[in-house]
């Protein structure tokens, strides 16, 4: 095989991640000519976003790669648990319980993405490493070719091709540099900081959710913290803090100094679901390590959230990055319990390598397609390390880019119509967790009410209930859900923002046909310049996509990536040899039907 890539590709993609190796897989089990450039060379390459949602398994199950990724180790995932605030337990949502091989994984991400970028390459992909793609040349609005250069060699090249998959992550080849349309959410600009530990607890050791990820809201309402097992001996431990209470950290660091985290050498390190432990704490979360029905098994909840993200990048930590970690894990009394008092924090080799830190990494854009062009991944968009919705969200996309452009080749569609229906199909997705991820971080940031739960409920097993299908990824690809699963979810969320006038909402449904293309903006949440605005805003996104999906509760089950009529009116034809875009009846068309 050539070392440099060649003169024209039917299809270009920039990036080897997880957007960009998927939808080079799809592309070339259908007999395409698929082209890869990845700048960085796969030996280790860094990246975080390491526990991964259910619907993983339907995505790898389409290109033939769930066995790579089940048998090569990595550590199993049942669930996850989250404590939402520290006056009520925290709920679990139980992955195994729509079946015993539904598990994900949490991974080590060089390791995902390499088994990933190998498999586009089995399928027939020419996948070319340290091949960075410089610029693009446009013929008017459409691109044609790329200039790329190879590391290594420092040879440098052009290569035009038919149609452009852009996976290049973060940095956003096609939004930030040519269309300008990236767009960064007020609501959620955090800061992340996390490092990994060794010689830690695992959570509900000894019960069936044993090793489940979990996640604790901070006690001063800031933000929250993960702890993801990677395996038995090495666990991330992350922190994700409102960006005015981060730099309010670092300067009363340098006013009085800062008190490193560790664990109390009063408090054992203790075991949570655990029905010998008992504890005389008074602290509202000892209920955890108490002798308590709740604490000798998981919860029933079938939902939950989830995990961290990959924002495509990191970058070296400040000076006193460190300490603001350490001092942010002391407003996480369960991450503590659960680091006890034998955890170590793995040492890099400087600081920066120890403790990393990643901020604005929440945005979105106003379209995610062109002509003869996709967006993808990270590319396209990120909302929050929150429910863990990276990988999820850029193999959608990515698969949403393969049957599009499929589509386009076969002429099941003229290619505006293709292109239109990717942009949409990414901007549902990435809305639904959107809202999901807001109605979190509103319990978060107010944990002395009852936002998720019913007054005097001391969990969020009934608020998981009506979350599970967006947060197990299933509301997109997964098992066949009832149309009200996917709907109550979203309305549940609605009512938290203030519930939509019911009259306006009924008459823009009786005008679904007028507003059908309404869901490319709802991708959208402007800045907002008080809370005020960022809530009304919510709610006029929950306008729309109540609007679009009508409720009929005889419906017989909802697929969303093959029956939800985007666009044109065009679902995907999930077929392994024949993928594409079909008309699909809407919601409307089956309901006047009946």
């Amino acid at each position: 095989m050539s070392l440099h890539p060649p003169e024209h590709a039917q299809i270009l993609v920039v990036g080897g991640g997880p957007s960009g190796s998927y939808a080079a897989a799809c592309l070339a089990l259908e007999g395409f000519h698929v082209v890869l450039l990845e700048a960085t060379e796969f030996r280790g390459s860094y990246h975080i976003g390491e526990s991964l949602l259910p619907s993983i398994r339907h995505h790898l199950r389409f290109i033939s790669a769930e066995e790579k990724v089940a048998s090569y180790g990595f550590f199993k995932k049942p669930g996850a648990a989250m404590k939402f605030n520290r006056f009520k337990r925290e709920a679990y949502t139980d992955f195994m319980a729509l079946g015993h091989d539904n598990n994900a994984w949490n991974v080590t991400r060089s390791e995902f993405d390499k088994i990933l970028l190998d498999h586009a390459e089995s399928t027939g992909t020419q996948v070319f490493q340290s091949t960075k793609v410089m610029s693009l040349t446009f013929s008017g609005e459409r691109p044609i070719s790329a200039q790329w250069t190879h590391g290594p060699s420092s040879e440098s090249g052009t290569i035009t091709f038919d149609y452009l998959i852009d996976a290049s992550g973060r940095a956003g080849l096609m939004s930030s540099r040519y269309l300008k349309n990236r767009h960064y959410n007020a609501s959620l600009k955090n800061v992340a900081m996390w490092a990994y530990w060794r010689n830690t607890d695992l959570y509900a050791r000894g019960a069936a959710a044993e090793g489940a990820p979990y996640f604790e809201a901070l006690t001063d309402e800031s933000g929250w913290a993960w702890f993801i097992p990677l395996s038995e001996s090495l666990t991330s431990v992350g922190v994700v803090r409102e960006q005015l209470a981060f730099h309010q950290s670092a300067q009363s660091h340098r006013s009085r100094g800062s008190q490193s985290f560790m664990p109390s050498p009063t408090t054992p390190s203790m075991r949570f679901w655990d029905a010998s432990s008992t504890s005389s704490s008074t602290d509202s979360s000892s209920h955890l390590l108490s002798n308590t029905p709740s604490c000798g098994t998981p919860p029933s909840s079938p939902s939950s959230p989830t995990l961290p993200f990959s924002p495509g990048g990191s970058w070296s930590a400040p000076m006193g990055a460190e300490q603001r970690y350490r001092k942010a894990l002391d407003l996480t009394p369960g991450v503590k319990r659960l680091l006890g008092l034998d955890g170590v924090m793995v040492r890099g080799e400087s600081e920066a390598d120890t403790v990393r830190t990643a901020s604005d990494y929440s945005y979105s854009a106003s379209s995610y397609a062109g002509e003869y062009f996709r967006i993808v991944g990270d590319a396209a968009a990120f909302i929050d390390p929150f429910f863990s919705s990276g990988v999820h969200l850029a193999m959608t996309s990515g698969l949403s880019a393969a049957a599009s452009i499929a589509a386009s080749i076969r002429r099941d569609c003229p290619e505006s119509e293709a292109a239109e229906w990717h942009s949409q199909r990414v901007g549902v997705s990435y809305t639904r967790f959107l809202i999901v991820v807001l109605s979190a971080y509103k319990q978060i940031r107010a944990q002395s009410k009852d936002v998720l739960c019913d007054v005097g409920e001391d969990n969020f097993d009934k608020a998981f209930s009506f979350l599970r299908p967006v947060i197990q990824g299933n509301a997109d690809l997964g098992p066949r859900l009832s149309e009200v699963e996917v709907q109550n979810a979203i309305e549940f969320c609605a009512a938290l923002f203030n519930p939509i006038n019911l009259d306006a909402a009924s008459a823009l449904r009786k005008h679904f046909e007028e507003i059908r293309n309404i869901a490319r903006d709802a991708s959208l949440l402007p800045p907002a310049s008080s809370a005020a605005e960022a809530e009304a805003e919510i709610r006029r996104i929950l306008e729309k996509i109540n609007a679009r999906h009508m409720i009929h509760r005889e419906h017989n089950g909802l697929h969303s990536l093959e029956e939800e009529a985007l666009g044109a009116g065009y679902g995907i034809r999930l077929q392994r040899g024949s993928l594409g875009l079909l008309p699909v009846e809407s919601s409307e068309t089956r309901v006047a039907q009946h």
